[in-house]
């Protein structure tokens, strides 16, 4: 009897640091009260090992733990978790999932709780890919963005976009932008499933791009979530739904007077070339920002070097409009879809022709002086003659 007391007694104790870890209390812990927290639970799944086998103790011990914890019995709501002698063998499992799924944990504390995924023995669980399940099952946001990117080795090697002999590990930024654009992807999901005016769900989810976009990173995972396959199902239609929205707030983003500036052009090229085989609007946007890219290059020379080299008249030194950059974004583009290769090639030809004023969308109120256009043909012949160099 007096085992069964203290037991009971102790339970008090994982009812509280279980419901403290769902809810916003759990912001107040340190280090120190996480590892308590941990050590209890440790604790109960030993006092289940030593248990299990005494069926009769076990009945009795269900019966007080639902008289004195379920329900309006207690303080300590654990939602719909069932108070049980069960409870107490999954106790470090419940504590650490509803660790995951609590964006008020200090980010100090996510180390810590992977730590305690790592404790596991293979006898009990593979703790990189019980870490892996539990963070895409419970995560929200916040704890399984910066969870996925701490364990980016376990991550490659568990979830693999190429073949396992041909895929290279993925770093931490890469880790995060793809978890996040999967996310993200999952959150506008839900969004237009919701039974809202459309106004509504264009307006929740154009703010959300707002905030997204400020983050480190931020225009990559909007980026990548254009181009996620992952929450794309078959006879599907509501992957159309979001990025219907997301699309032309995108385009919002990298057209008008400030296009040249916009965090959307800084994206890598072969992310830039990849949008541009999967949204035909996107493509236009990218062409006209190139072709004017490329209107506004001049010859340099270097005395000293007896050099010449290509440079950005307007913003010299930003390294966004060098010149390597400029011909990487062509090339990438011909490495793409075929319609790409076969647009891109005809725009150069006319390019080297005529320069700029073969498009009436690029033409300005000013014709320019002879010597600009015969530098404006220079620059798409030398990009031209680069890139079949560059592919011998």
């Amino acid at each position: 009897m007096e085992q069964l007391v203290k037991i009971l007694h102790n339970v008090g104790n994982l009812m509280e640091i279980i419901h403290t870890a769902r809810t916003q209390n759990v912001s107040t812990w340190d280090s120190e009260a996480l590892q308590r927290a941990h050590d209890w639970t440790k604790y109960f799944e030993q006092v289940y090992k030593k248990l299990y086998q005494k069926p009769v103790f076990v009945s009795k011990l269900n019966k007080h733990m639902k008289l004195q914890y379920q329900g309006v019995n207690t303080k300590y709501s654990l939602g719909n978790l069932e108070v049980n002698f069960e409870l107490l063998g999954q106790a470090r499992k419940i504590l650490l999932q509803s660790l995951l799924q609590n964006p008020y944990l200090s980010k100090a504390l996510y180390g810590q709780v992977i730590q305690f995924y790592q404790q596991f023995t293979p006898t009990e669980d593979e703790q990189a890919n019980q870490l892996v399940q539990d963070t895409v099952k419970y995560g929200q946001n916040k704890s399984a963005v910066l969870l996925l990117a701490t364990i980016k080795d376990e991550l490659s090697q568990s979830v693999s976009l190429q073949s396992q002999h041909s895929a290279p590990s993925l770093s931490s930024k890469e880790v995060y932008v793809h978890t996040e654009a999967v996310l993200l992807c999952q959150n506008l999901r839900r969004l237009v499933e919701r039974d809202l005016p459309k106004p509504k769900i264009q307006k929740t989810i154009e703010d959300k791009l707002d905030e997204i976009v400020k983050a480190s990173q931020g225009i990559e995972v909007i980026a990548y979530m254009m181009l996620s396959q992952d929450a794309v199902m078959a006879n599907d239609t509501t992957p159309e739904q979001y990025r219907s929205i997301v699309l032309p707030w995108l385009l919002q983003k990298c057209t008008g007077n400030q296009s040249s500036n916009s965090p959307v052009w800084k994206l890598p090229c072969h992310v830039l070339s990849q949008l541009s085989g999967s949204y035909f609007t996107f493509f236009k946007a990218y062409i006209a920002y190139l072709v004017q890219w490329g209107s506004v290059m001049s010859l340099q020379h270097d005395e000293a070097t007896k050099t010449q080299f290509w440079r950005h008249s307007q913003d010299p030194e930003n390294p966004t409009f060098s010149w390597g950059r400029f011909v990487q974004s062509f090339k990438s583009l011909m490495e793409g879809p075929q319609f790409l290769i076969e647009t891109v090639r005809k725009l150069l030809h006319n390019l080297c022709h005529h320069g700029n004023q073969f498009d009436s969308d690029t033409n300005t109120d000013s014709e320019p002086s002879e010597g600009e256009s015969r530098n404006n043909l220079k620059v798409w012949t030398e990009l031209q003659q680069t890139i079949q160099q560059t592919d011998t």
